[in-house]
C-alpha cells in the first residue's frame, strides 16, 4: 500500500510539472481562458479592405480583431485557424485614435464612390 501511494503521488507531481511547463508564460483571462501572448497595439498590422488588425500566429495563420471591436473596448484577438488567442495591449489614447481611422476610412470610401460616378 505504501509503494502504490508513492507511485500515485509521484505521478500526480509529474502531471503537475507537465501542466506547469505547458502553461508557463501564458496569461490567464477569467472569461476567455488562456491568452497565448500579449501584443502591443503598435505591432498589429491594419488591413483597410477588411478593417481589421492582425498579428502572425505560430500556426501560420493570423490573429485578427476588427477596428469596431477595438473601438468598442475589446482586446482579445483569436486566431482564424487554431484555438490560440492574444490580448492586444492598447491604451486609451490609441483607442481614441481608432475613431479617427474609422472616420478617415468612411471619407475615403465616399470619395472613391463619388469619383467613380
Amino acid at each position: 500500500p505504501v509503494a502504490a501511494a508513492t507511485v500515485t503521488a509521484a505521478a500526480g507531481a509529474s502531471a503537475w510539472s507537465v501542466h506547469k511547463a505547458c502553461t508557463h508564460g501564458v496569461a490567464m483571462d477569467d472569461e476567455e481562458g488562456p491568452v497565448y501572448e500579449e501584443v502591443p497595439f503598435a505591432d498589429m498590422e491594419f488591413d483597410e479592405s477588411t478593417r481589421t488588425y492582425s498579428y502572425a500566429c505560430p500556426c501560420g495563420d493570423r490573429f485578427t480583431i476588427s477596428l469596431d471591436e477595438l473601438r468598442d473596448g475589446e482586446d482579445l484577438a483569436p486566431c482564424n485557424d487554431c484555438s490560440l488567442v492574444i490580448r492586444v495591449l492598447i491604451d486609451e489614447t490609441q483607442r481614441a485614435s481608432l475613431g479617427v481611422v474609422a472616420d478617415d476610412l468612411r471619407e475615403m470610401a465616399q470619395a472613391t464612390l463619388v469619383a467613380s460616378q
